[in-house]
């Protein structure tokens, strides 16, 4: 299988305080690779680098290929052009994200209308049709969103997200929000996505629960560096970090004999 996106050495840095240190990795077709660590690790600044929404003043350097195309030699339209058709992003809240004035179709048809030459009408159609994969309602595309739940408005940004078709699905922690139904619900789909549609996705969350859900490969970081990086039954079953043991001995577990309540006998 050939790499959708390649990370070699791969730095960044704002105001001379570094994000991201020297970080390596690579992402194959159909592979999941979820991306743990602390708050401060340089999840979300990794994601932000590969679909170019770092700040102005963020520096940067090293190499970082999408599909063999060098996006480090990109201009910023160019890298837009790029991404916005091969990756897309589901971010923490969805909601935040959309307009509140204005429909959540109407936004999506302008999301898609930046990178595709497409008529709304078939843009709409495109969205009704993954409506029913999302377990939505297609009337919700004539809704705002503040007239959304949360976990609504969670799925419908993995909507406008995935109505691109792209190749590489970017999820910033699309569960951090979510009470734990929601959280269910929006892993499942995320799951039922990828079983219908080819697509690779890197997946930050906090939680190893959710890794060992979701992913194919785990992608360990502290302080801006990979410490670790193995599959799922690799991490989980004989890690070799002690920071990665220590994150799996914050998993909040249940022990033989505890009661009802939370309360061991």
């Amino acid at each position: 299988m050939s790499n959708i996106v390649e990370a070699e050495n791969l730095s960044v840095s704002y105001a001379g305080k570094a994000a991201l240190h020297s970080v390596s990795f690579a992402v194959v077709e159909g592979e999941t690779l979820a991306v743990v660590g602390e708050s401060g690790s340089g999840k979300s600044t990794l994601l932000r680098a590969i679909m170019g929404l770092l700040p102005r003043s963020a520096f940067r350097e090293g190499m970082l290929r999408m599909e063999g195309c060098d996006l480090a030699a990109l201009s910023p339209r160019e890298h837009r052009a790029v991404c916005g058709r091969g990756v897309t992003m589901v971010f923490q809240d969805s909601g935040a994200s959309f307009c509140p004035v204005r429909t959540v179709g109407a936004q999506i048809v302008e999301a898609v209308q930046s990178h595709e030459a497409d008529a709304k009408k078939s843009i709409m159609e495109r969205a009704s049709s993954l409506m029913g994969e999302i377990g939505l309602d297609p009337s919700v595309l004539s809704a705002y969103p503040f007239e959304l739940s949360g976990g609504m408005a969670q799925r419908v940004g993995i909507l406008a997200a995935m109505v691109l078709a792209p190749r590489l699905l970017l999820a910033d922690e699309p569960t951090a929000s979510l009470d734990c139904h929601a959280q269910e619900q929006v892993l499942d789909l995320l799951l039922r996505l990828k079983a219908s549609h080819p697509f690779s996705m890197i997946l930050v969350t906090h939680d190893m629960g959710v890794a060992r859900h979701m992913a194919d490969r785990i992608l360990v970081m502290r302080a801006g560096k990979i410490v670790e990086i193995g599959t799922r039954e690799e991490i989980f079953a004989a890690p070799k970090c002690a920071y990665t043991k220590a994150l799996l001995a914050a998993m909040p577990m249940i022990r033989k004999g505890t009661g009802k309540d939370g309360i061991c006998d």
